[in-house]
């Protein structure tokens, strides 16, 4: 689950942030009002980027305004777990004439000082450099600089009040398109010094950013674990790669662990739990609130509608699913040959995944062309694996994270799993531990929950108050017999 918490963080630390300029004199001054803008707002910055006070890494923003246009630079680099840092760098040229369209951008992934998937877009075509293979696709869409200024030029226009919305535009590198976004004014004011504090509307309402009187960045929080602050020098910002000190990354493997009493047996038989938690606090999956105390419940025989939407992204080629690459949907086709039936089909990528693929913990980031051609991975591998495959081979697919139950370690662990759709119905599947019905230990956290729930669960303990399989209570694990047992003989967890 390292490698999971990493890209999700800095995706959305890169999507949320706002840029910062520094303007050549080697251009004249732009006349258009988001040129005056970027004039406004010059300069390069630096920013510290904390996990709860800790340093664990730094993003930089630069621009340049020239005779050919308006550059846009940042980087963003963290280390959450041991091993090679994870870096992203986010580049956007838009041309010097009005309307300023988008004539070139790039994204590219780093683990240390490796690339490990860089996207080019130009002229409507997306060019994909992953693990050394080169494919091309079609990504035409229209932007230019005043949409990616259009949250400031919001704020710049007139006095906004607290609770105003807006939706903006940004590009989207995984998808190749557009990604819309609503921000919500959260405070604004004298009392702040002309300065606003602006958040993401919807399920990402936890997002604040806070911009300064000349609207540049100031902080941004993603309470109450992270926080980006700006800093006086590069020195201050790059200070989180001296770690001696610090002690354990703050991921390590074993970073997180709920025991579970009594034990359970034989647990991949289990269709459904009843958990009573220790704390009384909200859980984003399915629970219930039983006298004072939260009671967390897993069922493997239930499955869950599809949405049209959800349809369609969970059918996506991305830079992350990689399912439009030829490699992919040639392995794809060998491991589903001879079958019509979905349902199937989706077994027989499982199975595959499960024994094509090695268990190994990983600690940097990994493509899925890493993994298919290493055959080794840890459990969100296997089933980002697994997403791509079953979306290359036409079964909407996409990679689950949450916590199950590991019976080495008698509790609850981090884990990656999937979701196949069949019959307009999701139905969870694990590749890990060769699973084509998961079982009522895996309980799902939305993406967007994740790190934050598991922080404030962090010292949670579970008793388990029911565990039925097929219909009979299952028995609790004798003491001698308990942590003897591992989930698969030749599988790790997760």
């Amino acid at each position: 689950m390292r490698v999971r918490i990493g890209v999700g963080v800095a995706l959305l630390l890169v999507g949320v942030t706002g840029g910062a300029w520094w303007l050549l004199p080697s251009a004249a001054l732009p006349t258009t009002p988001e040129g005056l803008l970027a004039v406004r707002m010059a300069g390069e910055r630096w920013y510290a980027v904390q996990l709860r006070h800790r340093p664990v890494g730094h993003y930089r923003t630069v621009s340049e305004h020239t005779r050919e246009g308006f550059r846009f630079y940042s980087e963003l680099e963290f280390a959450l777990a041991a091993g090679p840092a994870t870096r992203m760098e986010d580049e956007l040229v838009f041309g010097a004439a009005p309307p300023h369209r988008l004539v070139l951008a790039r994204h590219a992934r780093f683990a240390g000082g490796t690339a490990k998937a860089t996207v080019y877009l130009a002229d409507g075509v997306a060019r994909i450099e992953d693990d050394g293979a080169v494919r091309e696709t079609v990504a035409d869409f229209d932007f230019d600089l005043a949409g990616y200024l259009a949250l400031e030029r919001w704020l710049q226009a007139a006095p906004r009040r607290r609770g105003q919305t807006h939706a903006v535009q940004s590009v989207d590198f995984d998808r190749l398109a557009l990604r819309r976004t609503v921000w919500r004014v959260h405070e604004t004011g004298a009392a702040r010094g002309g300065s606003v504090v602006v958040g993401r509307d919807g399920r990402l309402d936890e997002t604040r950013i806070h911009l300064d009187a000349d609207l540049v960045p100031e902080w941004l929080a993603l309470p109450p674990l992270f926080t980006i602050d700006r800093v006086a020098s590069a020195d201050t910002a790059l200070a989180w790669r001296d770690a001696e000190g610090m002690g354990a990354p703050p991921f390590a493997a074993g970073w997180w662990l709920a025991p579970a009493t009594p034990g359970i047996d034989r647990p991949d038989e289990l269709t459904r739990l009843v958990l009573a938690a220790s704390k009384a606090l909200p859980w984003p999956g399915e629970s219930e609130m039983v006298g004072g105390e939260t009671r967390l419940i897993g069922d493997s025989r239930r499955t869950r509608p599809a949405t049209t939407r959800e349809l369609e992204a969970g059918t996506e080629a991305t830079l992350t699913y990689p399912a439009d690459a030829p490699e992919v949907h040639a392995v794809a086709l060998r491991a589903t040959a001879g079958l019509d039936d979905a349902r199937q089909r989706a077994n027989a990528l499982t199975l595959f995944v499960h024994r094509h693929l090695s268990y190994r913990e990983q600690v940097s980031l990994r493509t899925v062309h890493d993994t298919l051609r290493d055959r080794v991975g840890d459990c969100s591998e296997f089933a980002d694996v697994l997403t791509s495959l079953a979306r290359a081979a036409g079964l909407p697919a996409r990679t689950v994270v949450g916590i199950a139950y590991s019976v080495e370690q008698q509790g609850f662990a981090p884990h990656a799993w999937n979701e196949i759709a069949v019959d307009g119905h999701w139905h969870a599947f694990d590749p890990t531990w060769g699973q084509v019905r998961a079982d009522a230990t895996h309980l799902p956290i939305p993406d967007e929950h994740f790190v934050r729930t598991l922080a404030d669960w962090s010292d949670v303990r579970f008793r388990v108050v029911e565990a039925v399989r097929d219909g009979h209570l299952a028995p609790a694990v004798p003491a001698a017999a308990r942590g003897l047992r591992p989930r698969s003989a030749s599988k790790g967890e997760g």
